[in-house]
């Protein structure tokens, strides 16, 4: 995937469709049922998901081989076929194989897919009521960080509110994978309990209790530290900033190199000593600490989000432009259900 988008992304492509077919929905339903996924994983592959900027669609998440098959010939249209789909050391291929078994004894891949598509719509009606409790409740920060009404989020059904909670920590914290449903449900439970002050990390966050809130704040520690190439235009950064460089620097004797990083304790007490009204910014200490912030071999030279820079620089800023723009968005493309695909609620 990050080969594909990455091409896609480079030659100005938006759209990325994958062959995905129905056969495929009901190997994913079977493996993530062996390995005890949730409501969610069992809604199998979405038909459309957005992937940094890239709109990966799946339209033939309904339609069989069999049937994409005989297409193909009627058409004349040949086509190659992987060889790694043969490959047994894939847990998906040995599904594959086993596929006809479950047809015999009465769960073909159309069902299994129906199956999958059931529960697509129980996650779509829950992503729907999620998106509505956190535009209510929560509040993020250009800075990176969240804060939550936790009254009114003890008002609507835990399943909403947990989801809620999922949606905020995969934001801030800006982690591949959401966080374990059990861990998900104890965070829950710590929120509803009180004890203001209190806090708890989990999925890279750091969730420190006030008085009728709840703040959300990147955990201070696994933070990247890299070098700054400024010929470049922009880097992402620890998968929740983008910073922007400004590009009349390129040509200048900039005098070493640059590195971004997190602020961390060291760089505020840097920076507060020479700026102490920076004390008064309306951002909470753990928050502060997990700003990205540019530094050279004299020390800290430019925090962005604070428009901090050291005196005595002769040259412009580095950073023109710092955005918020979290790998997983707080509010994201919802699931999209599979095309042609039946299914039964009861």
């Amino acid at each position: 995937y990050g080969l594909l988008t990455d091409w896609c992304r480079s030659n100005g492509v938006r759209d990325l469709a994958l062959a995905h077919r129905l056969e495929d929905q009901a190997e994913t339903f079977v493996m993530r049922l062996g390995r005890g996924s949730g409501p969610d994983g069992l809604a199998g592959m979405s038909a459309v998901v957005e992937m940094q900027g890239v709109r990966v669609i799946r339209p033939l998440l309904g339609v069989s081989r069999g049937a994409l098959a005989q297409t193909l010939k009627d058409c004349g249209q040949d086509w190659l076929d992987d060889p790694s789909n043969r490959n047994h050391a894939f847990e998906r291929i040995r599904i594959r194989d086993h596929l006809p078994l479950l047809a015999g004894a009465g769960y073909p891949p159309e069902q299994i897919a129906g199956l999958a598509a059931a529960f697509g719509h129980l996650r779509t009606l829950a992503e729907r009521e999620t998106a509505t409790l956190l535009a209510d409740v929560c509040h993020v920060h250009p800075a990176g960080f969240a804060e939550i009404d936790t009254h009114s989020l003890g008002t609507v059904p835990r399943l909403f509110s947990t989801r809620a909670l999922a949606r905020v920590a995969a934001c801030v914290g800006g982690a591949v994978y959401p966080a374990e449903r059990q861990k998900l449900a104890d965070l829950y439970d710590w929120v509803c309990a009180g004890d203001i002050g209190k806090s708890l990390c989990l999925a890279r966050c750091r969730f420190q209790k006030g008085k009728g809130c709840l703040i959300v704040s990147r955990e201070n520690r696994g933070l990247p530290k890299q070098q700054l190439d400024i010929t470049q235009d922009e880097i992402s950064w620890d998968g929740r900033f983008r910073l922007y460089f400004n590009g009349s620097l390129e040509n200048e004797d900039m005098g070493g190199d640059f590195f971004v990083g997190p602020l961390g304790r060291d760089g505020w007490a840097e920076i507060v000593a020479v700026e102490p009204a920076l004390r008064d910014i309306g951002i909470g200490y753990p928050a502060r600490l997990v700003l990205p912030a540019i530094r050279d071999a004299l020390g800290v030279r430019e925090v962005p989000h604070l428009s901090y820079q050291r005196s005595g620089t002769q040259t412009r800023q580095i950073v023109s432009k710092v955005d918020f723009s979290p790998r997983n968005k707080l509010f994201a493309r919802g699931f999209c259900l599979a095309p042609k695909v039946s299914c039964t609620i009861s």
